[in-house]
């Protein structure tokens, strides 16, 4: 899988906290992820899943590295 991040600037420095986190050096976005599916378990039970992601993302300007917090969760239906 690939992500792509766009980042709008103009929407970016209209932000209360990004003077704060700039300043701080450190710039914290969250994502959020729905993907919908099948499952196939040894080809019995077959059902509908839905995978939600929960992510918390820091990028540190003065080191250029990124780091991630993810919470994920599986909802299986029938």
């Amino acid at each position: 899988m690939t992500t792509v991040l766009s980042i709008l600037a103009d929407k970016l420095v209209t932000d209360s906290h990004f003077l704060g986190e700039l300043v701080v050096g450190v710039l914290n976005f969250t994502s959020e992820t729905t993907l919908h599916g099948k499952v196939n378990l040894w080809k019995i039970f077959k059902m509908k899943a839905t995978s939600y992601t929960d992510c918390n993302i820091s990028i540190t300007i003065g080191t250029q590295s990124a780091d991630s917090i993810c919470k994920s969760r599986v909802k299986l239906n029938k």
